[in-house]
């Protein structure tokens, strides 16, 4: 109760700062604002992870909106309003000191965001505030009843897809077309393809620094991990989960057909490409290729 207490008190000031931000005196702010928000949901995610974030944190927050709040009001009152805003966010985020997450609470969440990922599942951009990757599904049918109910409005994943610079209009285009008239298996065909081309040409072109040939499927997902170039010691525990998710799912959706045996219940690239899948392809399965190929876009825009 007093987890719920607290979390429903930091989404009050969370929901302030959001609507100061987008609603301030009916000032139109640009549209790199969200951007703004979106980090600071991401602080968000990560203070409500137990109760004692929510308490030790409190005072914290509450003069962090106070100062946003501020800052905004005077703010429009300049040209250069925008600039500083940034830059005083970044001032505020930097000073902001957060408590640490014991190391059997990181266990759990590292243990929760691997499964999530062994199930097909990354993160849901368009998810509500208590991420659903914080607690281990007791069953794959219980992960895919949680993650689809957050899935309802797939116009606003597809507009998350669309913002990401390296997004591949023409085949993303073709992709959401054929979702649309419930076409599922050309439209996962087409989303495995722009996860697997994304992987591979992370390789490098010839004369690069690489070997004479690109792998691609399994290979390309190990090279990725390599070319990430990122020590996960010095990671973040936010980026930290991010990547174990990703690459969980990577495994599992890349993961070679073993001589096509046994039948996948995640999309699989191999089973897929060499049509050795005898059901159906599903929604849930371009829902998942979908959440695939944003979170492969933003690992890009991570390690770039």
């Amino acid at each position: 109760m007093e987890e719920e207490n607290g979390k429903k008190e930091y989404q009050n000031i969370k929901n302030e700062i959001t609507n100061l931000a987008a609603n301030n005196m009916g000032f139109v702010i640009p549209a790199g604002m969200k951007t703004v928000a979106d980090g600071f949901r991401s602080i968000a995610e990560l203070i409500v992870k137990t109760p004692e974030f929510v308490n030790s944190m409190k005072e914290t927050l509450t003069a962090f909106q106070n100062s946003i709040s501020a800052l905004l009001i005077g703010a429009v009152k300049s040209s250069e309003w925008f600039s500083e805003f940034v830059d005083k966010i970044a001032q505020i985020v930097q000073e902001i000191s957060f408590p640490e997450i014991s190391e059997i609470k990181k266990k759990e969440l590292i243990d929760s965001y691997d499964a999530w990922g062994r199930f097909g599942w990354t993160i849901n951009p368009c998810a509500e505030f208590e991420s659903l990757l914080d607690t281990i599904p007791e069953s794959k049918e219980e992960a895919d009843k949680k993650a689809l109910s957050a899935c309802k409005n797939m116009k606003a994943i597809f507009a998350e897809i669309r913002a990401c610079k390296r997004v591949k209009k023409t085949d993303f285009e073709e992709a959401v077309s054929d979702f649309e008239l419930k076409h599922y298996k050309s439209c996962a065909l087409v989303l495995i393809s722009l996860i697997d081309s994304r992987l591979i040409r992370l390789q490098g072109k010839a004369g690069d620094e690489r070997k004479d040939w690109r792998d691609c499927g399994k290979g390309a997902v190990k090279q990725a991990r390599k070319k990430s170039g990122l020590d996960y010691k010095e990671m973040s525990l936010l980026t930290y989960l991010f990547y174990v998710n990703y690459f969980s799912c990577l495994n599992e959706m890349f993961k070679e057909g073993e001589d096509f045996k046994i039948q996948p219940d995640v999309p699989n690239r191999n089973f897929l490409c060499h049509g050795m899948l005898t059901r159906k392809v599903r929604r849930k399965d371009c829902i998942q290729l979908f959440l695939l190929y944003y979170n492969t876009l933003v690992f890009l825009d991570m390690i770039k």
